[in-house]
């Protein structure tokens, strides 16, 4: 189901409700530290990033080179990214977030 550098699984993340966004949850960055435990891929760090957030995992999205690491996110209902190309990576999730920018 993952294409290597390009594999989107919306998980319940549609693009419709991305497209709620501008009235919705913020975009976050930087949310854990690494070196904090848990670690991926324990579902406990997945647990602990969204109480951090304050959301649930429908609305987030999680992109990570490791495929291994995506699979309790996604097994947790968040949208997954495959992300082995930064500038790929970059530009499908602006288009999945509706952001702007290039």
């Amino acid at each position: 189901m993952l294409v290597p550098g390009h594999g989107l699984v919306p998980g319940r993340l549609g693009i419709g409700q991305a497209g709620a966004r501008a009235e919705g949850p913020p975009v976050a960055d930087g949310v854990l530290q690494a070196g904090e435990e848990p670690v991926k891929p324990d579902p406990a760090i997945f647990k602990l990033a969204l109480d951090r957030l304050g959301l649930p995992p429908g609305q987030c999205v999680f992109a990570d080179d490791t495929e291994e690491n995506l699979l309790p996110a996604y097994r947790m209902g968040m949208a997954v990214f495959h992300a082995l190309d930064e500038q790929v990576t970059a530009a499908a999730l602006r288009e999945l977030l509706e952001l702007s920018g290039g």
